[in-house]
C-alpha cells in the first residue's frame, strides 16, 4: 500500500526536521565559540531539504496525506509533529529577529561612539582616559614656576 509508505515519509521528514530546529533553536539560545559558520549553514541546508521533501510528498502520488488518515495513531503523530515543527520554526524566526534587532542597535552604537569620537579628536580634544598619577615624594617647600621666577628680580650680581 502506497498510501501510508507517504505518511510514514511524512513523519520521518517531520522528525528530521524537528531535530534540525530543536538544534538550531539550542545554537540561538546558548551560542557557541566553536560554532562558526558552517554549522549555521549545514542547519540551514539541512532545513531545506526536509522542507523541499515534505512539500515533495503533498500529492506526489495524486492523494494528499489528509485523505490517508486510516492509520489514526500515525496520522495523529503526524498532527502534532507538524504542531511541533511550526512552534519550533515560529521561535527560532523570533530568536533570529531578536538577534539582529540586538546587532543593528549594537552597530548603531558603535557608529555613533565612532563618530563622536572622530568629532572630537578632530576639535583637539581625542577622548582619552587619564593616566595614573604615579606617587612621589612631596617637598614641603613649594616649587617656583616659571612666571614667578621671571617677575623676580634676578640674583646674580
Amino acid at each position: 500500500m502506497e498510501m501510508p509508505q507517504s505518511l510514514e515519509a511524512l513523519h520521518h521528514h517531520l522528525r528530521a526536521l524537528e531535530g534540525v530546529l530543536q538544534e538550531e533553536q539550542d545554537l540561538l539560545l546558548h551560542p557557541r565559540p566553536d560554532a562558526d559558520l558552517a554549522d549555521r549553514l549545514r542547519l540551514e541546508q539541512e532545513k531545506q531539504v526536509q522542507f523541499q521533501a515534505i512539500e515533495s510528498l503533498q500529492g506526489s502520488d495524486g492523494v494528499s496525506v489528509s485523505e490517508q488518515a486510516d492509520r489514526p495513531p500515525l496520522w495523529q503523530e503526524v498532527r502534532d509533529l507538524t504542531d511541533q515543527v511550526a512552534r519550533l520554526y515560529q521561535l527560532n524566526s523570533t530568536l533570529i529577529r531578536q538577534g539582529l534587532v540586538h546587532n543593528q542597535v549594537v552597530l548603531q552604537n558603535l557608529r555613533q561612539w565612532g563618530t563622536q569620537t572622530v568629532a572630537t579628536a578632530g576639535a583637539g580634544m581625542a577622548v582619552s582616559q587619564p593616566e595614573p598619577v604615579a606617587e612621589t615624594k612631596t617637598s614641603t617647600r613649594k616649587p617656583r614656576t616659571r612666571r614667578k621666577a621671571a617677575e623676580e628680580p634676578s640674583r646674580v650680581h
